[in-house]
């Protein structure tokens, strides 16, 4: 599992399951960045995977690993999430909570404070940002969405373990529907209510009401994309970065679902 110097012709595994090839995520991590394969990294892997060493030219090992600013990043990533997998993982999700706000203040030119009353559109001059909203965005991933994700997808593997001679697809299924059943719907209950408080400012008589109009809908809507999400971070993507996929993940159904909100109110 270590990667030679960049001079020498690269060595990296080629995992075989069920018929499927798929390569090591950890040597394309550690390929990009020049770096080498930790021991715990190789402990996670499917101890009845067989592994078949290939060999790249240096030619062509060279064009992956001269990624330059993006290899050195993404290795130093690899690094913090290996020693300080909750802090990293937090500060993912608040960073791409920012961003999803940003994006949504940015493209309906208005905060959400503004589209439920709370707070007066300035009149003239260029448009400014919400810099509260920004805010409790970014503290709403910091100090929920990371941590809570985090210890969940840890407790989703010792809660639903591998049965003998169970697929991986089957497995990936069991722990999907554990996902969809236990903490999806306790999630949405929150950001309904994290909107409906922290955000439009509605008390904590108009936040019931709030969750109790939208719960129903945001649940079903919800399930039209996250148990494919969830079965495929189960089964594709290690357990290390199934946070991040998620985060991704959320980041576009909140495009998705301020895109759709705007089309209803223009109507």
């Amino acid at each position: 599992f270590c990667v030679p110097n960049s001079k020498e012709p690269l060595a990296f595994s080629i995992r075989v399951r069920s018929g499927i090839w798929t390569q090591d995520w950890v040597q394309i991590a550690r390929i990009l960045g020049e770096g080498a394969c930790t021991e715990r990294w190789a402990q996670n892997r499917d101890p009845e995977a067989h592994s078949l060493d290939h060999s790249i030219d240096s030619s062509q090992a060279g064009c992956m690993a001269q990624g330059g600013l993006l290899g050195s990043m993404s290795s130093m990533y690899m690094e913090w999430l290996e020693r300080h997998p909750l802090l990293t993982k937090s500060l993912t999700a608040s960073s791409i909570s920012l961003l999803s706000n940003l994006v949504s203040q940015t493209t309906t030119g208005h905060s959400q404070q503004q589209a439920a009353g709370k707070q007066t559109p300035r009149k003239g001059g260029r448009a400014k940002y919400n810099r509260r909203e920004l805010l409790k965005y970014l503290l709403f991933g910091l100090l929920w969405v990371g941590p809570s994700s985090h210890f969940w997808q840890n407790a989703l593997e010792k809660l639903i373990p591998r049965r003998p001679r169970e697929t991986r697809g089957a497995w990936a299924l069991r722990k999907m529907l554990c996902d969809q059943l236990c903490f999806g719907p306790v999630g949405n209950v929150v950001f309904i209510s994290f909107i409906g408080y922290a955000i439009q400012g509605l008390g904590v008589g108009g936040t019931v009401r709030k969750v109790r109009e939208e719960y129903v809908a945001t649940q079903m809507s919800g399930w039209l994309v996250w148990p494919l999400a969830s079965v495929c971070n189960q089964y594709y993507v290690p357990i290390e970065l199934r946070v991040g996929f998620l985060n991704v993940v959320a980041f576009f159904w909140s495009m998705y679902m301020m895109s759709s909100k705007g089309k209803k109110k223009a109507e």
